[in-house]
C-alpha cells in the first residue's frame, strides 16, 4: 500500500532538515505566490523562478513521476527547476520532457505485458 506523501514529506523534512521545515516550505511557497499541493499521493512546494515566471522552482516534492507529471500539468508552468540533492547543480527541464519519458515508460511496460501474455 502506498503511504501518504504529505505525512512522508513532513516526517522526512522534520528528521533531515529541521522540525519546522515542513511549515517553512509551505510558508515560503505561499509568500512567493507559488504552488503548495498536498494530497495523499503527492506533496509539492515551489515558486516561480525570478528569471522566468513560466518556470517553477521546486523546493520539495514527494511523489512518483506519474503523479508529479499530473500536478505539473495542472499548474500551468512550462518548465521546472530542481536539484536531485542539496549539493547538486540545479537542472531546468520542460514539463513536456517528463511527460515524454512517462509515455515511453508506459509504452515499454505495455509491450512487456504483451510479450508475457498478460
Amino acid at each position: 500500500m502506498m503511504g501518504n506523501k504529505v505525512v512522508e514529506a513532513r516526517e522526512w523534512l522534520s528528521r533531515n532538515v529541521s522540525p519546522d521545515e515542513f511549515g517553512d516550505q509551505i510558508a515560503l511557497a505561499v509568500e512567493r505566490g507559488g504552488v503548495v499541493y498536498m494530497a495523499p499521493d503527492c506533496f509539492l512546494t515551489g515558486a516561480p523562478a525570478a528569471d522566468d515566471p513560466l518556470t517553477l522552482v521546486v523546493f520539495f516534492q514527494c511523489s512518483d513521476i506519474r503523479r508529479l507529471c499530473r500536478v505539473l500539468r495542472a499548474t500551468g508552468y512550462e518548465r521546472v527547476r530542481y536539484q536531485r540533492t542539496k549539493n547538486t547543480e540545479w537542472v531546468t527541464r520542460e514539463v513536456a520532457d517528463f511527460e515524454k519519458k512517462l509515455a515511453l515508460a508506459d509504452m515499454i511496460y505495455e509491450h512487456r505485458r504483451e510479450d508475457a501474455g498478460l
